[in-house]
């Protein structure tokens, strides 16, 4: 049980610290400023990490407050690292939320058969609906003042959101392929209790 807990923190610490990251460079004279500057922005484990607390946390509850307490915590730590309360809680932010939560609710799909197989797809239609979603919420809450009101500027801002959307897609697919291994699996309390099966350990 306490190895379980303690890949669960894990988990939570790496996702926090890959969230920090580039406000943490950007305080130290560091630009992360996309137009200026690659960095691989969107490449994160979190939305695996959603799905796969859906799917392996012992207490359902804890598929939801893990990736999201990540979420909160980080959101305060940008504002305290960089002072920027809009690059912490941008207006479209509750609906961000909203997609981690429904990518741990989908991890409960697999609470039974938690595999490749069966996460692999799932992951890929969490990041879809979280760039479908995300990316209108920003055109409709005008954050920024970049987009009009227009379908012209809902597609360019689609158009831009492109290439986080293909980082996003990589990191997940990778993450999700590390986190639902027969390795991952185990450090998560679950076994194969035959090759048609998987089961979880009872704490």
């Amino acid at each position: 049980m306490s190895s379980k807990v303690g890949f669960f923190v894990l988990l939570f610490a790496y996702s926090l610290i890959c969230r920090l990251l580039p406000y943490v460079l950007y305080h130290f004279g560091v630009s992360i400023d996309p137009a200026t500057t690659w960095y691989p922005w969107n490449f994160s484990p979190l939305m695996a990490v959603s799905l796969f607390s859906g799917a392996c946390a012992a207490d359902r509850r804890w598929s939801f407050a893990l990736p999201l307490s990540v979420l909160v915590l980080s959101d305060f730590g940008i504002w305290a690292i960089t002072g920027q309360f809009e690059w912490a809680f941008p207006r479209s932010q509750p609906v961000i939320y909203a997609c981690f939560a429904a990518a741990a609710g989908m991890g409960l799909l697999l609470r039974h058969k938690p595999n490749l197989l069966n996460s692999l797809p799932l992951a890929i239609a969490a990041e879809t609906v979280f760039f479908l979603v995300t990316n209108f919420a920003v055109w409709y809450a005008g954050e920024g003042n970049v987009y009009p009101m227009s379908l012209a500027g809902l597609g360019a801002c689609y158009a831009m959101g492109l290439p986080f959307f293909g980082r996003s897609l990589i990191s997940t697919s990778l993450y999700t392929a590390a986190l639902f291994s027969p390795a991952g699996l185990m450090l998560a309390g679950h076994r194969a209790a035959n090759p048609a099966r998987v089961t979880t350990i009872q704490a």
